[in-house]
């Protein structure tokens, strides 16, 4: 019994030494590249009218990194060029006023691009085929009642 104790201890440790392999830096040639560095773009802060939020206490969120907004709507943030990034907007107490979707075709976070945040976010649309996210980015403005909820976001923003 002592042996077959001995032999249960020492046989996953032999397996495990036998097969680890010792390696050099270097020697693994499927490394992936490193990513390249993010690109800058102007991206603009449309409120609506009656809004009385000072941008120049807001801040915009991409890609781990924080921006400055001036007074009227506008900051440079990093993004991956040829990639569609979420940026987020937050007031001075850290709260969330404003998102979007940021690409090499779309610059201005608003309360549409805030409504297409909150329905990608609250659909699961991040979870699902890259097929089904690009359905998304073509159609979200098309669903029913679209326009109502982003009138209904507007309402609350000035509220």
């Amino acid at each position: 019994m002592r042996v077959i104790k001995r032999l249960l201890f020492i046989l996953p440790v032999l397996l495990l030494a036998i097969n680890c392999k010792k390696t050099t830096p270097g020697d693994n040639n499927n490394t992936p590249p490193l990513p390249a560095e993010p690109n800058s773009i102007n991206v603009t802060i449309k409120l609506p009218a009656g809004n009385v939020t000072d941008l120049t206490k807001t801040k915009m969120f991409s890609l781990t990194e924080s921006f400055d907004v001036s007074a009227d709507g506008k900051s440079t943030i990093k993004y991956n060029k040829g990639k569609i990034e979420m940026v987020h907007v937050f007031n001075e107490a850290d709260e969330v006023i404003a998102a979007g979707f940021v690409s090499d075709n779309a610059t201005e976070i608003n309360m549409k691009t805030t409504a297409e945040v909150m329905l990608y976010n609250g659909l699961g649309v991040t979870f699902m085929l890259d097929t089904v996210r690009d359905q998304f980015f073509t159609g979200v403005r098309s669903f029913e009642g679209f326009n109502d909820f982003v009138t209904e976001l507007e309402k609350l923003s000035v509220e």
